[in-house]
């Protein structure tokens, strides 16, 4: 994994009331104030909290589990080789969890 360089800096100016909340929301965020600006200066919505954020990872996650086992089973038939019953649940069982978490994560960001 490459590890970014953020060595560009900018300069925001800020009332003391506005310091002390923007701290106390990178803080709640589990981000330096840095990087606290540069998400909620970026976001589409609002930056996630660590939780909304773990939640998306795991729809990625799974996501991405269904796409290696579509592969396979798209292989295994290109081959014309069965597919077993067991493997296609597997396929069904990820799929239905990566549902349930992008429901979630859906439901999540729509509140806010």
């Amino acid at each position: 994994m490459v590890t970014k360089r953020y060595n560009k800096p900018v300069i925001v100016r800020v009332t003391e009331e506005e310091l002390v909340d923007l701290r106390s929301r990178a803080k709640t965020n589990k981000l330096s104030l840095s990087r606290y600006l540069v998400e909620a200066g970026l976001a589409k919505n609002k930056v996630l909290t660590p939780e909304e954020r773990e939640r998306e990872e795991r729809a990625i996650y799974h996501l991405r589990k269904i796409g290696v086992n579509l592969n396979q089973i798209a292989k295994a038939m290109n081959k014309k080789e069965s597919i077993s019953e067991k493997k296609l649940l597997e396929v069904i069982e990820e799929q239905k969890k990566a549902i349930v978490t992008l429901r979630e994560v859906k439901e999540q960001n729509s509140k806010t």
